[in-house]
């Protein structure tokens, strides 16, 4: 693992990787665990979106020119806050009442197994 980002930063990085190429790249239907992977030919660095206790996903499972949002807001039905994330031009979303990180990882780098991606995801 590379970098978790600073939650203050979340803004700063999705925008650098605005245009990426983005994949629905691991997800635990049981743990309800996701992480969407953000790509660019000749980049050094793949950012990963991590989500834990993910509760809603639409859309497709790769798509190019990405433009993640993420938004803290308040579910009005239960009263507890939510973090969305979304792609308006994708028509993609999940919803999550947990945890979400940026992790930046190499490129190259594949030896983490899916336990370790998300529990150093975590810090």
């Amino acid at each position: 693992m590379d970098k978790v980002i600073d939650r203050n930063n979340f803004d700063e990085v999705l925008e650098k990787y605005r245009g990426a190429n983005a994949q629905v790249w691991l997800f635990h239907i049981s743990h309800k665990r996701l992480a969407i992977r953000l790509s660019r030919h000749n980049e050094k660095k793949d950012l990963y979106i991590i989500g834990i206790t993910c509760d809603y996903i639409r859309g497709p499972f790769s798509w190019k020119n990405a433009e993640i949002k993420i938004y803290k807001e308040e579910n009005k039905e239960i009263l507890e806050p939510v973090t969305r994330v979304v792609d308006l031009n994708a028509d993609f979303e999940f919803i999550t009442s947990g945890l979400v990180n940026l992790v930046t990882v190499d490129s190259l780098d594949l030896k983490y197994s899916f336990d370790d991606f998300f529990l150093e995801g975590r810090e």
